[in-house]
């Protein structure tokens, strides 16, 4: 809509998908060194049920690797991209990624 949301807090769990690894078994650490998570910004359009009608405003791409090396997990402001050729910055939200619980940073 076009009465944004200052200050809005969203948690989610993020689904962990295991690929499989030529050097060994997979691991939880193996795929977070390698993973990303892709930020995505939409327009919903109002009175639409598809979210096939959203338009999708902006996005960034955000490496998890420093995930295994701070405790406290990511945490900072993501710049995002137009999704055109022209890659212009056209926004920024802050983003913080951590484990809900500790035991699961250290597996």
């Amino acid at each position: 809509s076009f009465t944004p949301n200052y200050g809005a807090h969203f948690s989610m769990p993020l689904p962990t998908v295991m690929s499989p690894s030529h050097s060994g078994p997979p691991t939880l650490a193996k795929n977070i060194s390698r993973g990303s998570v892709l930020v995505s910004l939409f327009h919903k359009v109002e009175g639409s049920q598809s979210k096939a009608n959203d338009i999708l405003l902006c996005k960034a791409t955000v490496s998890l690797e420093s995930l295994l090396q701070k405790q406290s997990g990511l945490h900072g402001w993501v710049a995002l991209q137009e999704p055109t050729k022209s890659r212009e910055h056209v926004a920024t939200v802050e983003l913080e990624i951590g484990f809900s619980e500790m035991t699961e940073r250290e597996q």
